[in-house]
């Protein structure tokens, strides 16, 4: 019920630019993986984080790109099989940021990856089929894309967020 009535409150929320602040990279991706350490623990799954820059702070909505994350980062959870490694990349330059979580679950098949970011569709036994839904449409408030890549059929699926910016800054 949370996630439905989240989902429905993003159509009503303003993603302005003058709602843009500070977000460092690395405390984002280390709070995002916090969460969820419960869950990649009991699968003994590891996690591999990597963050261009030095402790790079960008110019952008934190709370979307945290749903952004969390979303991405739970449906990698859920996809991947025991004991292997996800990974949560962040990289920029100073017109973008692009998030990439990728996993080495079974992968997204072509002929229905076109559907993945549309509202209550799945293919998981239990679930909304909102998390990727969410992510679209956190991404095209952001004026950004997403991508889906299988890198190899059957070895994960790798997914690319990318989102302008407006100021990039690096901590020394």
């Amino acid at each position: 019920v949370s996630t439905l009535l989240r989902f429905s409150s993003l159509g009503r929320e303003s993603t302005k630019s003058d709602q843009a602040e500070e977000v460092n990279l690395e405390h984002l991706t280390a709070s995002v993986g916090a969460v969820f350490r419960g869950d990649m623990d009991s699968m003994r799954l590891k996690l591999e984080t990597r963050v261009g820059g030095s402790s790079p702070v960008v110019k952008s909505h934190g709370e979307s790109l945290k749903d952004i994350l969390s979303n991405l980062l739970s449906n990698s959870i859920e996809a991947s099989p025991e004991g292997v490694t996800l990974l949560i990349e962040f990289s920029h330059n100073k017109l973008q940021i692009v998030l990439t979580v990728a996993d080495e679950g079974p992968g997204i098949p072509e002929k229905i990856r076109h559907r993945v970011g549309d509202s209550f569709f799945t293919t998981k036994s239990k679930g909304t089929g909102l998390g990727l839904a969410i992510v679209k449409r956190r991404s095209e408030q952001l004026g950004g894309q997403l991508s889906i890549m299988n890198p190899a059929f059957g070895k994960g699926t790798r997914i690319m967020v990318a989102i302008p910016l407006t100021e990039v800054k690096t901590n020394a």
